[in-house]
């Protein structure tokens, strides 16, 4: 009863503590005892925050399109056309017209903040209270894998990235819960970018040393394959390309998860059949190592629909057809992948979680607490066959190049029934491309492509927007676009008058 009391006083201290930076009004006020109370504010303060970090990003992304037949003067379900219109359209007052139009549920910084609050306050007081060592670090180590994900998360939304320049600005690093002058200045993308190796290495380290059968459990809680396949994500991004080799090496080895293989796949839809898809995301299937966040966030702007002439139920954005044009005919992905409209030519731009039979995400338009994400075993290969292409670029290294071709054929002949062999790459710089172009396909709407644009260079992006289906105007994301970095939310800013704001990029009028 007394750990319950406690537990409750912590998260009261956290629902209460983002108007003064995220930080409780005394070091003293609230002294937890157990461990167990330790874990369940990890339960409910971090694992939890999932609402409102993951819907905005792929409206910016190239996998997406607006659907032609939407029609922004006409009623619609879920969300106002000026909310969608700015998102899509890489505006920079797009926060002014969520705002305007009522659109909550957006807010990045403070819902990753939150969660950094409660590793932060675990790891301060997790030397005071009661519990065995084997607990404690087990606590310690989903703190510090846990922190080193939302820091990561957030420097590639408010910071360029690391590899164009990792002295611009980041995001503060607040790494105790105690209380500080609530103004704290940004530290640079690689400060972060250290502090979350750092986390994770840590955490690396306390799993190793726990029994095998402890390094990881499908029980919605992060894992020793966790970190080492994240730590694989933050190498790449990093470019350091046999770290990051070598530790997708680690996951692909765990005799725990394997690839899902064609015959697991549903059958493709006989005319008049509702098509069924295989569910991604939940740990029947073999390949997901961690299992989070949700679908209501997941969909809160991609499964907006529409009421159009006669009652027909539009989806307001569709998949790109450069993304379903990526996918052969024999690629089983872009059946499964790729979620048909229930009426109409047109992809949806979700996929790889529950379907319900009118082709929307289960239990209605999204708000659900389904899991609609998760890391899983098909990145490893990805990472690992980048990095071993890029390694294979740089060193002119034939293994490094039969390395990297066993990996995405091994991935490849999982997804293909015939002509899942690739071709022999002309050059260096194809075989790149080609690790590119088979994650782009294999992780579509999994949260990857925004931040893989970005790190390869923050390519030109054109966007349609249709008045009506027969007047459109299409709108740039040039390359190296300031919008390729979220800006910081006003209220932030008024918070934390150390702060800097990011270079806004002009009215985007085509």
């Amino acid at each position: 009863m007394k750990s319950k009391l406690l537990y409750l006083s912590l998260l009261i201290w956290l629902l209460f503590s983002c108007s003064d930076f995220l930080e409780p009004k005394s070091e003293n006020e609230f002294v937890p005892t157990k461990v167990s109370s330790l874990e369940e504010l990890l339960t409910f303060e971090t694992y939890s925050a999932s609402f409102g970090l993951y819907g905005l990003l792929p409206m910016f992304e190239d996998d997406i399109a607006q659907n032609p037949k939407f029609n922004s003067d006409e009623d619609y379900l879920g969300m106002a056309s000026g909310a969608i219109f700015a998102a899509y359209t890489w505006q920079s007052n797009m926060y002014d017209e969520f705002d305007k139009e009522y659109v909550g549920d957006y807010d990045i910084w403070t819902v990753a903040y939150e969660a950094i609050l409660g590793t932060n306050a675990v790891l301060d007081y997790i030397d005071g209270v009661e519990g065995t060592e084997k607990e404690k670090n087990s606590v310690i180590a989903q703190a510090c894998a846990l922190r080193a994900y939302y820091y990561f998360y957030l420097v590639n939304c408010f910071g360029l990235p690391y590899n164009y320049d990792k002295n611009a600005p980041g995001v503060p690093l607040k790494l105790t819960a105690g209380v500080k002058n609530s103004s704290m200045p940004r530290n640079t993308v690689g400060e972060v970018y250290e502090q979350v190796l750092k986390d994770l290495l840590r955490a690396e380290k306390l799993y190793l040393a726990m029994s095998t059968e402890e390094q990881w459990k499908p029980d919605y809680k992060v894992s020793l394959p966790f970190v080492q396949l994240l730590l694989s994500r933050v190498y790449l991004y990093m470019e350091e390309w046999q770290k990051a080799s070598d530790y997708a090496g680690k996951v692909i080895g765990n005799p725990v998860f394997r690839l899902v293989t064609l015959d697991e796949f549903p059958p493709n839809a006989e005319e008049y059949e509702i098509q069924e898809y295989y569910v991604m995301h939940n740990y029947k299937c073999p390949e997901a190592i961690w299992v989070y966040s949700r679908l209501g966030d997941i969909c809160k702007f991609i499964n907006t629909i529409q009421f159009t002439e006669y009652y027909e139920l539009v989806g307001v954005m569709r998949t790109s057809q450069d993304l379903f044009d990526s996918y052969s005919m024999m690629d089983k992905r872009g059946a499964q992948y790729l979620v048909q409209e229930y009426s109409g030519p047109w992809k949806k731009p979700y996929g790889k979680f529950a379907i319900d039979d009118g082709y929307n995400p289960t239990s209605g338009y999204g708000n659900s607490d389904y899991n609609a994400r998760s890391f899983r075993l098909s990145e490893a290969y990805l990472n690992q066959a980048e990095a071993e292409a890029m390694l294979y670029k740089l060193e002119n290294s034939g293994e490094h190049k039969t390395k990297a071709m066993e990996l995405l054929n091994t991935l490849r002949q999982n997804r293909l029934p015939v002509g899942a062999e690739l071709g022999e790459p002309a050059t260096s710089d194809r075989l790149v491309q080609m690790a590119r172009n088979e994650r782009r396909r294999e992780l579509c709407f999994e949260g990857h492509r925004w931040f893989d644009l970005r790190r390869y260079g923050m390519p030109e992006i054109k966007h349609v927007w249709y008045t009506d289906a027969t007047n459109s105007v299409t709108y740039t994301l040039r390359e190296k676009d300031p919008a390729y970095v979220l800006p910081i939310p006003t209220d932030v800013l008024l918070l934390n008058k150390e702060l800097v704001q990011n270079p806004l990029a002009p009215e985007r009028n085509d």
